[in-house]
């Protein structure tokens, strides 16, 4: 068998990517542990409603946070209260892009892929305009890592096609 003279950096860049993962996730953390974390979740909801100033009858959609993921929850919140429909993803399967489920703040979450909280199968699906994405880091030119899975990249590439769509990235700087 040859190899594929194109593909020749591939494991490198996975094993780079891997990590860089690892590395992104102890400084995480180390930040969760020592940070103010409620300052932050608030300071972002301040910058999502005030800099971004969403239209109203945009829909949006965020996360909740795993372990010492950057709480998003704050800014959901405060999107919620100004009257947008919000939601939360949802993991259908390997290679497909997010659905997200109608998310308020007294609903009953469950557990889903990757003991991610989500909202029930009961909760109809809204396609949001506004998408607040984790990220475990990012560069200098504004590209994210992620988990690694590509449910994000893949979902941004469709709410892309289907009209004006605002991804804004959530973690610690």
């Amino acid at each position: 068998m040859t190899a594929d003279p194109g593909r020749s950096d591939l494991p490198s860049l996975v094993e780079a990517k891997r990590t860089l993962r690892r590395m992104a996730t102890e400084r995480r953390r180390a930040l969760a542990a020592d940070g103010d974390i409620v300052a932050a979740g608030m300071a972002a909801a301040d910058l999502v409603c005030s800099a971004i100033r969403p239209d109203p009858s945009m829909a949006a959609s965020g996360y909740w946070p795993l372990e010492s993921e950057f709480d998003a929850r704050p800014a959901l919140a405060r999107l919620h209260a100004a009257g947008h429909a919000v939601g939360l993803p949802v993991v259908v399967g390997a290679g497909h892009p997010l659905l997200f489920r109608r998310w308020h703040p007294t609903l009953a979450l469950v557990r889903g892929a990757f003991g991610v909280m989500m909202p029930p199968p009961s909760e109809p699906t809204i396609e949001p305009s506004l998408l607040l994405v984790p990220m475990l880091a990012f560069d200098r030119d504004g590209y994210r890592l992620g988990y690694g899975g590509g449910f994000y990249d893949r979902t941004l590439a469709l709410r892309r096609k289907a009209g004006r769509t605002i991804a804004v990235g959530i973690g610690f700087a």
